[in-house]
């Protein structure tokens, strides 16, 4: 059985969506036996995707679905919509609930027993 985590990005303007989509395109051997689950906008990392030439499909995470390792060139993404659009290199402070709100939906997600970390 694999073991499930839930990856925030962060900053939405900054690199972890980038680093979160270069990851899940090709994962390295230490995350075989894990499904990640990016906590994040669908469309930011899609976006992201695009703009570094990685052809990744998102995937909706669905809890009730059977635990199984991450497949590359897909994300599952426990969708939270942003605020307002992401300009990377451009902070806006109107996006600071979107981050707090996927580490809340993250932490729920543990404690409900949907992620293991």
């Amino acid at each position: 059985m694999s073991i499930c985590l839930a990856l925030t990005p962060g900053e939405p303007a900054g690199i972890g969506p980038d680093l979160a989509v270069r990851l899940l395109a090709d994962p390295p051997p230490f995350l075989q036996g894990v499904r990640l689950v990016v906590v994040a906008d669908p469309e930011l990392l899609a976006e992201r995707a695009r703009a570094l030439g990685l052809a990744l499909k998102t995937v909706p995470f669905d809890p009730a679905r059977a635990p199984a390792e991450h497949a590359s060139g897909t994300i599952e993404v426990l969708a939270v919509a942003l605020r307002t659009p992401a300009i990377p290199g451009r902070l806006d402070a109107t996006n600071a609930a979107y981050v707090v709100e996927t580490l809340e939906r993250a932490c729920d997600g543990c404690l409900a027993g949907a992620f293991d970390a």
